[in-house]
């Protein structure tokens, strides 16, 4: 008998709504433990990289130590490397959770974990449910992901904009006109935020790839160009972009003048990209082999991939032609625009990952004869295991390498305790991938092509759940943590003494170290100084008063060659603390690091 209106449903439905219910949730729960493992576990148990991490986190604890949130600054000197978005999100992380390593991340690993989720909704709409979770956990389950959402840069949060205004483009084309309008108008924000982000390529990207796209739908027939590209640029969409991007632009002008305008627009803007950073400069080839890596296991799978898009473009019936298309677009886009730019880094075309990802999910579950989907699959699987065993084989044999390569200069080759210790970790890790992708291989090859890819995922999650517990350990023992506690040491040495601080830690610059000095030596203008040269060091030393310096150690011996009165008080790892006469206190009461 029906159940009497407003009643209870029946058991049966009620039993059915639960585990539709739990069908739903299940690709959620499994992608969000995939984040929770690669960006999220003991996110702060390792200290702060340099350069580039240093410069930002130290940027935002600033911005929040003096409560100027239009000027960046390093050690009290304006910073216009980038725009502020990246350093108002860790300011406001540090503010809430306390200045730390793990607050000053939060924004990398939140990006990074809204991307994944955004890349498996996108796949979800356009492509299909099992297409949106295996394209969230490719795109999680990689290395250049791991990397990004662990450490502060900008390359998570641009790619997390990026993603989003080309989604709402996605959405808005075919939309009746008020909810295309609301789509373009979310399109237009992700835009405005992205230049916050990281100026140009915030609007460059996603507008490139949009006109692409609209301009291939005009040649197959649909709404003309020019209809459409206004469409686009609403005149609502773009006032909506103006008033988020313009006032810190206008602000920051205001606060700085030329010195905004020769640092962020001339030599961030146009000199990154022609080539002005001698440092980040390699050829148009480079993100070949950098995607791959940092792609990999799945950049092995992006050629069949690509390759089986020519068959749905034969076929102009398929419903995920456009699609395709625009996946398709996204990643040439990013690629090419990187690719042409004289700057270059590996994390920069972290952009193309998402849809990347999604082309990749889409060839593994596309239905396909029997033979040639076993074929190929294995082969893709095949390939990241023989490249996963190579380089497990390198970190393995590195000893007989290293005494071949000796033999062959003619010189002994000193490897120090933390490089080994990384070689013995990496040889345990990657021997998890080679496992993971040659039984996918195997699977694939038995015409089981979900365990093939279940399997290879297990391999990577066991490959980057290895960095967390044990690579990045060794990476912060070895290469971090002692700067950072010689840092602390010479930042209360200078408290107690209320002296300056000289910081010279060889040629490279090393800003992590201001991150763990005291809040009072960095408010204070001018009391810390860097420098990494050693004729500045030595004429400081011998200024008037209490000084303290934090060096190297061998630049420690050329500065006390030439400033005797310095005097070593703090020793870690491979820096001294040296203090000069005049300071309160002697030396025996400085506190170890």
């Amino acid at each position: 008998m029906a159940p009497p209106p407003g009643g209870a449903p029946p058991a049966g439905r009620r039993g059915r709504g639960r585990e539709v219910r739990l069908r739903r949730a299940l690709p959620v729960a499994a992608l969000l433990t995939a984040c929770a493992l690669v960006f999220w576990v003991r996110l702060g148990s390792y200290g702060i990289f340099d350069l580039d991490e240093g410069l930002y986190v130290e940027a935002s604890r600033e911005m929040l130590l003096r409560g100027d949130y239009v000027t960046p600054r390093v050690n009290g000197a304006p910073f216009f490397e980038k725009p502020p978005l990246v350093y108002w999100a860790a300011a406001a992380s540090m503010r809430l959770l306390g200045t730390s390593e793990a607050a000053a991340r939060v924004p990398a690993a939140l990006a990074m974990t809204l991307l994944c989720l955004l890349t498996w909704a996108l796949g979800r709409r356009l492509l299909g449910p099992g297409v949106g979770l295996l394209g969230g956990l490719f795109l999680a389950l990689c290395p250049l992901s791991f990397g990004a959402g662990r450490q502060l840069t900008m390359d998570a949060l641009l790619s997390l904009w990026v993603a989003a205004a080309i989604a709402c483009f996605a959405m808005a084309r075919d939309a009746p006109p008020r909810a295309a309008a609301r789509w373009l108008d979310g399109y237009w924000a992700a835009c405005a935020l992205g230049v916050l982000t990281k100026g140009a390529p915030g609007l460059a990207l996603p507008v490139a790839v949009a006109v692409i796209c609209i301009a291939l739908r005009a040649r197959r027939g649909g709404a003309p160009f020019w209809q459409a590209a206004r469409r686009l640029a609403a005149p609502r969409g773009i006032l909506l972009f103006l008033l988020i991007v313009v006032p810190w632009h206008v602000a920051a002008l205001a606060a700085s003048g030329d010195a905004f305008v020769s640092e962020y627009v001339v030599r961030q803007h146009i000199g990154r990209f022609l080539g002005g950073d001698t440092s980040h400069r390699a050829p148009f080839w480079f993100y070949v082999p950098g995607f791959l890596l940092g792609f990999f296991p799945w950049s092995l799978l992006l050629p069949g991939a690509l390759l089986g898009l020519r068959g749905v473009a034969r076929n102009g019936a398929d419903p995920t032609r456009e699609t395709l298309e625009l996946l398709t677009v996204w990643v040439a886009v990013v690629f090419v625009v990187f690719s042409a730019s004289g700057s270059k880094l590996v994390s920069y075309v972290l952009p193309m990952y998402a849809p990347a990802a999604l082309l990749a999910a889409w060839w593994v579950l596309r239905p396909k004869p029997a033979r040639a989907a076993r074929r190929a699959l294995a082969a893709g699987l095949g390939a990241s295991a023989v490249l996963a065993a190579g380089l497990w084989a390198l970190t393995a044999a590195y000893r007989p390498i290293i005494a071949w390569a000796e033999a062959r200069l003619g010189a002994r080759i000193v490897i120090d305790e933390g490089t080994e210790a990384l070689v013995a970790w990496a040889a345990s890790a990657l021997l998890l991938v080679a496992l993971g992708t040659g039984v996918g291989c195997a699977a694939a090859l038995a015409g089981r092509p979900r365990a093939a890819i279940g399997a290879a995922c297990v391999g990577m999650a066991g490959f980057l759940g290895s960095a967390v517990a044990r690579g990045l350990p060794v990476l912060d023992a070895h290469y971090l943590r002692p700067l950072h506690r010689a840092a602390a040491a010479a930042g209360e040495v200078a408290m107690r003494a209320e002296a300056p601080l000289l910081i010279d830690v060889g040629s490279s610059r090393r800003p992590s170290a201001l991150f763990f000095l005291p809040d009072a030596l960095i408010a204070a203008p001018g009391r810390v100084t860097e420098t990494a040269d050693a004729s500045a060091a030595a004429r400081w030393a011998k200024g008037p008063g209490a000084r303290v310096a934090l060096v190297s150690a061998p630049v420690a011996r050329g500065l006390r060659a030439r400033a005797p009165a310095m005097r070593p008080v703090a020793l870690c790892g491979g820096f001294v603390v040296l203090e000069s006469p005049g300071s309160s206190g002697p030396g025996a009461q400085t506190p170890a690091p």
